[in-house]
């Protein structure tokens, strides 16, 4: 997944900044207390439970634990393909969890971008569908 910041500043764009100084940098990812589960009673499991995140412009993150760790359901979160229980997730100072399926739509179109890993994550479209 890759997050297109906003407008930078000159020094940001050079990487002038020092990159040990985050009070210098700019938030582009910002998680506060966000949860996300699936299913109920019983069966309900928490896949993500009050996860605080920050990511820095310019920083490299990988996300990486184990099968059902809730890896995908972050991502699905950033990329805006579905919304968290609770908590706060902002892109670029913008909070997406508040955002119309319009809103969405075009935050995806021009913010996000996904790589995935098998082709087959996506239903297959003809050409006319994809129209």
């Amino acid at each position: 997944m890759m997050i297109r910041s906003g407008d930078h500043s000159g020094a940001a764009r050079t990487g002038e900044k020092s990159m040990s100084n985050q009070s210098e940098k700019r938030a582009v990812l910002q998680a506060k207390g966000l949860c996300k589960g699936y299913g109920s009673g019983s069966g309900r499991v928490e896949a993500l439970r009050d996860v605080d995140l920050c990511v820095y412009e310019g920083e490299l993150l990988v996300i990486l634990g184990s099968s059902g760790c809730g890896k995908s359901t972050l991502l699905n979160l950033i990329g805006g393909v579905d919304s968290p229980d609770s908590g706060i997730l902002l892109v670029d100072g913008k909070n997406i969890c508040n955002l119309s399926e319009r809103e969405l739509t075009d935050y995806r179109r021009n913010k996000i971008g996904f790589v995935f890993q098998f082709f087959h994550l996506l239903p297959e479209l003809t050409a006319e569908e994809l129209g």
